[in-house]
């Protein structure tokens, strides 16, 4: 006896299967850098100032800036699915009063940075976060 499969139940499945090998030959793809936009630049240098590890006073983020222009932030994010760790690795760099860090994916995020003693003010027009010098 032959198994009858209803061609209603195959459709999606070969739907499913065109999607993921496609249906044409395979071209390359060119790959296209990011055209960086106006106030992203990844300009600067180090600012020896800047350089050690620098936490909230909640110690829900942490920052630790590296003489080598190297940087780690870490932060415990509020989601809709509750709380949520963020470890990223980044480049940093200062052009005068504008701190810059680059990820992985070359994306730029610029702050404004005010240092008073130990206190380091990281500003965008959306957000203000201030760290403090951990011993």
């Amino acid at each position: 006896m032959k198994n009858f499969v209803p061609s209603y139940k195959l459709a999606p499945l070969l739907c499913f299967l065109g999607i993921i090998t496609g249906c044409g030959p395979k071209e390359e793809i060119e790959v296209l850098q990011p055209i960086p936009k106006p106030g992203t630049e990844f300009v600067g240098s180090v600012d020896s100032k800047l350089v050690g590890q620098w936490a909230t006073k909640d110690g829900k983020m942490k920052l630790s800036l590296k003489d080598d222009g190297k940087a780690r932030m870490q932060a415990t994010v509020g989601t809709q699915i509750g709380p949520q760790k963020v470890d990223s690795s980044l480049e940093w760099k200062v052009n005068g009063s504008t701190i810059a860090f680059k990820d992985e994916k070359e994306a730029v995020a610029q702050y404004q940075v005010k240092l008073t003693g130990n206190e380091l003010r990281l500003s965008s027009p959306k957000s203000l976060t201030i760290y403090f010098k951990e011993k």
